[in-house]
């Protein structure tokens, strides 16, 4: 049986969820500030409220609660349903709302989850994709948010690696899966705090804009 990129990425967060190896967090934790840096150029120029956000495969909701803080209208989702189950105590803990949905990204039309979003975050879903599962994902989140819409997009870089970690993405594997979108910044994480079998990623936030 031939497994596929999306399934081998759903095991392996699977497995890590419920061991608690979450390597994705622990590196957020240690790019805080750089985070919080790109999200205050998210905000340039906007009035709170900013609008609606999108963090598609937003885990335990970390970032997802730091956007609901600073003043976003936010919808997370995810397909780990312990992840979710996290998500929303830590929610409750901030004392902010979030809207979790269990969902595929791919499939984000069907959650109910409406449309007009006006930012989208991807800390590490697309990269892990196969090429079928990305152009799905980028007609879905196209389809859910405005024009002038802008995303941001954490990426490792591609590679060859074993099939549970991410195959990484670059600039013209992400342009393919969105057409009608421009990257406009790229902004690359050499010095990542990451755990040791995965210090090669060489990672990049990606900053797309959709067109007017």
């Amino acid at each position: 049986m031939r497994i596929d990129a999306m399934q081998s990425s759903q095991w392996f967060y699977k497995l890590a969820y419920w061991t608690g190896l979450k390597p994705w967090e622990w590196a957020a934790a240690q790019e805080a500030e750089r985070i919080s840096a790109l999200f205050d150029r998210e905000q340039s120029g906007r009035q709170r409220p900013y609008g609606r956000a999108l963090d598609v495969g937003c885990g335990t909701g970390i970032q997802a609660v730091e956007l609901a803080r600073r003043g976003w209208d936010v919808t997370g989702i995810e397909l780990e349903r312990k992840a979710l189950r996290e998500a929303r105590r830590r929610a409750d803990l901030a004392g902010v709302q979030v809207r979790f949905l269990h969902a595929d990204v791919t499939e984000i039309g069907k959650a109910g989850m409406g449309d007009g979003f006006s930012f989208v975050l991807d800390i590490g879903v697309f990269h892990g994709f196969g090429d079928e599962q990305r152009t799905r994902m980028g007609k879905a989140v196209t389809s859910a948010t405005l024009p002038g819409a802008s995303m941001l997009m954490l990426a490792w870089a591609p590679a060859r690696r074993p099939s549970f970690l991410p195959r990484g993405a670059d600039s013209p594997s992400i342009l393919a899966a969105f057409p009608g979108w421009m990257i406009t910044d790229q902004d690359d994480l050499p010095g990542a705090a990451l755990p040791i079998p995965m210090r090669n990623a060489r990672p990049s936030f990606y900053r797309l804009k959709r067109s007017e």
